[in-house]
């Protein structure tokens, strides 16, 4: 099949974020009328850690998977049917316009030639669409390599202003534009309909942890949010070792991205130190608390900034409710979604343009 777009993206991570990211720029595409497929990108892993304590954790991890061996496979067999389901994986080279993005694709501790779209052919428009560096700044001595691989795209867009101030140094001739990350083109009840396909057993209130590092108040800001809404800890915990390190009621262990999406519009409220799960709170509109992780403070910063929402630093001991204008979040997402819309289209008339030559 010969597609408008080919999205080329982190699709095979059995990460929530990544699954529905690559999911809702899809469907975003296809919505607007766009033949659209993911391209099947080749898988690059990041270089392990070596520090003595990386290698207790990683042990640690890898001793909670053999216990949790069959509650890990249900899971890891709910993203490869996600995946099946709804992604149209392929190797097409015959796309009028190559898509980068979203997520972390161009963060410098894993280089992916695949992510700089240099297989795509040259008779193709090459875009990038809320890419993410995954860092606040980049190097100098990685200038000339960023400069080498970008310099070849005709439409440049990042997820995070840190991320174009970043790239625009190395590359200043370029119009690089900051642009909604894909969960966020999609609405609340397109999520809320996806999210009937999944499975959420919790009966109650509940308060939803998805926890991706473990900040040192952590168990400080869940029993003082425990005690306000009088509701259970529900903790998502796909490793087995955040079990031991966060107080909960409930461990969810085999949470698929549809499951995920289940507890998120269920929860009563929601803490996390995603940007996913920051994102997808605010699309489900709830009561949530983002905590900042001071390694990689940019990516929850960028879109809690935009909303104009108070995020929880990682040391913070007093806390206060949060009140959320969600109709003013509302109109701002609605004014990011058509601004994505015209850039695919421009995207799309280049295209036009290039075969008419």
């Amino acid at each position: 099949m010969n597609y408008d777009f080919e999205v080329v993206t982190i699709h095979k991570a059995e990460n929530y974020g990544a699954a529905l990211q690559a999911y809702a720029l899809k469907t975003y595409l296809c919505a607007l009328g766009y033949t659209t497929g993911i391209y099947d990108a080749k898988q690059i892993p990041a270089e392990a850690n070596r520090s003595l304590r990386s290698k207790l954790i990683s042990f640690t991890v890898s001793a909670f998977g053999l216990l949790n061996k069959k509650r890990f496979a249900e899971k890891n067999a709910k993203f490869r049917k996600f995946a099946d389901n709804n992604f149209d994986i392929n190797r097409s080279h015959n796309a009028k316009a190559y898509i980068a993005g979203s997520d972390q694709i161009w963060n410098p501790i894993v280089f992916n030639p695949d992510y700089y779209l240099e297989f795509a052919p040259d008779s193709a428009v090459k875009a990038s669409y809320a890419a993410s560096i995954g860092i606040s700044e980049l190097p100098d001595s990685l200038s000339e390599k960023y400069r080498s691989c970008l310099s070849k795209f005709d439409f440049l867009s990042v997820r995070e202003t840190s991320a174009k101030a970043a790239l625009q140094k190395f590359l200043p001739e370029k119009d690089i534009r900051v642009d909604l990350d894909p969960s966020f083109l999609l609405t609340k009840q397109q999520w809320e309909k996806l999210a009937r396909n999944g499975e959420n057993t919790i009966n109650g209130d509940y308060i939803l942890l998805y926890i991706l590092h473990i900040p040192e108040n952590i168990n400080l800001l869940c029993k003082w949010l425990k005690k306000e809404l009088n509701a259970k800890l529900v903790l998502i915990d796909t490793s087995g070792y955040l079990s031991l390190k966060i107080k909960h009621d409930i461990a969810i262990k085999n949470a698929g991205p549809e499951d995920f999406l289940a507890l998120m519009k269920d929860a009563k409220a929601v803490i996390t130190t995603s940007f996913h799960g920051t994102a997808f709170s605010v699309l489900f509109e709830k009561e949530f608390y983002s905590v900042i992780n001071p390694a990689f403070p940019s990516r929850v910063q960028n879109i809690m900034s935009y909303l104009e929402i108070k995020p929880v630093s990682n040391t913070q001991n007093n806390f206060v409710r949060n009140s959320i204008d969600f109709q003013q979040i509302r109109e701002k997402l609605e004014q990011g979604r058509k601004n994505s819309e015209q850039y695919f289209k421009s995207i799309m008339e280049s295209c036009v343009k290039r075969n008419e030559q």
